[in-house]
């Protein structure tokens, strides 16, 4: 999910801080979480969501899917 040329999540075959801010504020607003901010605060937020929501999803699959 991670690639070493940018420090962000990757989503849609690009990281985070490659989407256009209206591509951001879309998924942010999927996630009911504000949109207010520059590029950077918004990619830093949906960054944040994305990563937890990983955290979450992984929790709930049993340690033998790998």
């Amino acid at each position: 999910f991670y690639r070493m040329s940018s420090p962000y999540v990757i989503l849609g075959n690009r990281p985070l801080d490659q989407w256009k801010v209206t591509e951001l504020k879309e998924e942010l607003k999927k996630r009911k979480l504000t949109t207010r901010g520059l590029k950077e605060d918004l990619v830093k937020r949906l960054d944040e969501a994305v990563r937890s929501e990983l955290l979450q999803n992984s929790e709930n699959v049993s340690d033998d899917s790998d």
